[in-house]
């Protein structure tokens, strides 16, 4: 089965904070020491049994409940009927994709908040990998056929709550640029209109850049580089204009937000 390193480096970052390791146990006076932890051998079984993975029924047991979900919405999907047309339909579809997206990305949290070992929380991230990518091709399958028939779900015609969505789904579309590039066009001409959230297109322009390894124009997307500090990835040129670009889409000036999400760095 392949690694997904994205999925499982999140959590594996979060692991020395939440499971320490295993604890000795309690030895008898007259029972010889065990080898100390510091020896070579020990370290590598260690590391071996800490990247390894192992199905557990916890595990099992969080990994059904998704299939379950899934299972289920796909079903209410099937029978919205097949006319894009359809807005009442189209709006529905929308919302029962980003809640199949959540089922599965938010099943990691509820791994962590379960306390799984090592072995466990790996197995199961490499198969929540698998149902993610799986559900990002057929969801952006999907938007794809969609947006054959609607320029965007905008605002007046679709309401503020298809058009979170919208964007929420087209942030996951890696697998198809060439998708994520005509949407964005689309959206760079309704986002001054008030047809589409102007600074979720804002942040959604930035991600697909990043992702994509390019500049990007807002600085919504960073990183934490240290204790108390964020970051924003590479920006624009004229960099120093970044502040007046934001300006325009509704954002306050970056500074502001590095500031803010620096308190989140541990």
């Amino acid at each position: 089965m392949k690694t997904h390193r994205p999925l499982r480096l999140a959590l594996l970052l979060l692991l020395p904070q939440l499971w320490p390791g295993p604890s000795a146990p309690a030895r008898a006076e007259d029972e010889p020491a065990e080898a100390s932890p510091d020896a070579p051998g020990d370290r590598t079984d260690f590391a071996a049994w800490f990247e390894g993975r192992l199905p557990s029924p916890r595990a099992e047991e969080l990994l059904a409940a998704v299939d379950g979900a899934l299972e289920r919405l796909e079903s209410e999907l099937a029978g919205l009927g097949q006319d894009p047309r359809d807005r009442e339909a189209v709006q529905r579809q929308l919302a029962l994709l980003v809640e199949e997206d959540q089922a599965v990305r938010g099943a990691l949290v509820l791994a962590v908040d379960a306390e799984l070992l090592p072995p466990e929380l790996n197995w199961l991230a490499d198969e929540l990998g698998d149902r993610a990518l799986a559900l990002d091709r057929r969801t952006s399958r999907r938007l794809r056929a969609l947006l054959m028939v609607h320029d965007w779900f905008t605002i007046s015609a679709f309401g503020p709550e298809a058009d979170k969505q919208g964007l929420w789904l087209l942030a996951r579309a890696g697998s198809d640029p060439e998708l994520q590039r005509l949407a964005l066009e689309r959206l760079e001409r309704l986002a001054f209109r008030g047809e589409t959230s102007i600074s979720h297109y804002a942040a959604l322009h930035d991600a697909v850049s990043v992702a994509g390894e390019r500049p990007q124009r807002y600085g919504t997307q960073g990183r934490c580089v240290g204790p108390g500090a964020w970051e924003p990835w590479p920006l624009e040129e004229p960099a120093a204009e970044v502040d007046t670009r934001r300006a325009r889409v509704m954002l306050g000036p970056l500074a502001e937000t590095c500031a803010l999400l620096s308190r989140s760095c541990p």
